[in-house]
């Protein structure tokens, strides 16, 4: 989310498939793009993945109001980056590549990593 200009995910996509989520400071013409959504749902390798904006305070909510758990929610907004677990899901902030924790400069990114002995995530700093 917080995506501002198509470029960026266009240049993006130059090397791998995008999928993005909409963000708060997203204006409406961003929410036309196919590759945006509100919330992504994933299946990848066995896991059921959420890519969400809205962050921490609404991990709990989000969880319990679906017919179905993630097994991994990965989200942005807050800038922060961290790794927890809420009620057995994998919650992944990935921080902000270029305004970590509403800084300028080098950020963080995570790495998420799907295999039969289950999620594992790391923060890459910058």
């Amino acid at each position: 989310g917080d995506i501002y200009d198509l470029s960026v995910l266009d240049d993006l996509e130059r090397i791998a498939p995008v999928l993005a989520v909409l963000g708060d400071d997203d204006h409406s013409s961003i929410a036309t793009d196919d590759r945006i959504k509100q919330k992504q749902v994933l299946e990848l390798a066995g896991h059921r993945v959420w890519l969400i904006h809205e962050g921490p305070w609404f991990d709990r909510m989000l969880v319990r109001q679906q017919d179905y758990t993630p097994d991994v929610i990965v989200h942005g907004h807050s800038h922060a980056a961290r790794i927890r677990d809420i009620d057995g899901v994998m919650v992944v902030g990935s921080g902000s590549a270029t305004f970590l924790n509403y800084n300028r400069g080098p950020g963080s990114v995570a790495i998420l990593e799907l295999g039969p002995d289950g999620p594992k995530a790391n923060i890459v700093r910058l």
